[in-house]
């Protein structure tokens, strides 16, 4: 058996119970198993599951890594953050952010990370 291929590293993870994602330094996916899909809502279960488009109480939400709030999120604004319960008002419209958190559900804290917007001459502001 090929220890470096690509198969083993799957059939490896896919027999962890913990969700396991492994993102590059350009923010890139480059590893993920069958439980991190199954936790983040990838594979379809009609038990768990609601209408396509659709954000209840409680659903897992996920802002990328490129993400700009106001720019190229369909107008997210720091004050919408409140619902993942990112309540920092240090966040403002053009930082970057990357976030993880549960859709109006205070019952877990949410993880996340920006960066504050470079102001003219690249200093940040």
């Amino acid at each position: 058996m090929d220890f470096n291929s690509g198969n083993y590293i799957k059939l490896f993870t896919d027999m962890m119970f913990e969700g396991f994602i492994v993102i590059d330094r350009n923010g890139k996916i480059q590893i993920y198993n069958e439980k991190a899909k199954e936790i983040f809502g990838i594979i379809p279960r009609d038990e768990i599951s609601h209408r396509k488009g659709k954000i209840e109480k409680g659903d897992i939400v996920v802002l990328g890594g490129d993400n700009i709030i106001g720019e190229d999120d369909g107008e997210l604004d720091p004050d919408s953050l409140k619902l993942l319960g990112i309540k920092n008002k240090k966040i403002q419209r053009g930082d970057s952010l990357i976030a993880i958190g549960l859709y109006d559900d205070e019952g877990i804290e949410p993880v996340y990370k920006y960066l504050k917007k470079k102001a003219v001459g690249g200093k940040k502001s």
